[in-house]
């Protein structure tokens, strides 16, 4: 035989309750997945502009050492300086030696295509003899659509490279 239980209506939810409790739970994870996406843009830019900073610290070495591609530049002759010195292109999203004019070792800075780039400078150039940049460079990183954060980066012409060893709220050329 079988028997039914009723169930108690002050034990139970009523639906209104439910569709509440749904609701909260719905709003706070939207939340926190707005903060998340913030967090990894900022993480991202960072990450971008420690990339970014070190990449010019190798370009500075290659041209501070002479690296020179013998197949593109004439190294027959030692007396001779050929290289004119390594460059970073930030407009092209490039870097690459020069020697008489002609362009080697051509490579992409691989940095996110979400990053805005502003400089006083578009074109820096690292020379060997003595060692240097050809001007003093400050850069500013940013992402679109991530308001006042800023990562800054600066080259002066005596070829030091430093950072704001974070975001910054403000940058300035």
């Amino acid at each position: 035989m079988l028997t039914y239980k009723t169930v108690n209506p002050e034990k139970a939810f009523t639906i209104i309750e439910i569709i509440v409790a749904i609701a909260v739970i719905s709003m706070l994870v939207g939340l926190s997945y707005t903060g998340y996406a913030a967090f990894t843009q900022r993480q991202e830019l960072t990450s971008d502009g420690q990339n970014l900073k070190n990449i010019l610290r190798d370009v500075q070495s290659r041209s501070f050492n002479g690296e020179v591609d013998c197949n593109t530049c004439n190294c027959s002759d030692p007396t001779k300086p050929i290289l004119d010195g390594w460059f970073v292109d930030l407009s092209s999203r490039q870097f690459y030696g020069q020697c008489k004019g002609i362009r080697f070792s051509l490579t992409s800075l691989k940095i996110s295509a979400d990053a805005v780039l502003t400089a006083n400078n578009n074109l820096i150039q690292f020379v060997s003899d003595p060692p240097r940049a050809s001007r003093n460079t400050a850069i500013c990183m940013s992402y679109t659509g991530l308001p006042n954060k800023y990562y800054r980066i600066a080259v002066t012409r005596s070829g030091d490279i430093s950072d704001s060893g974070g975001l910054i709220a403000v940058c300035t050329l």
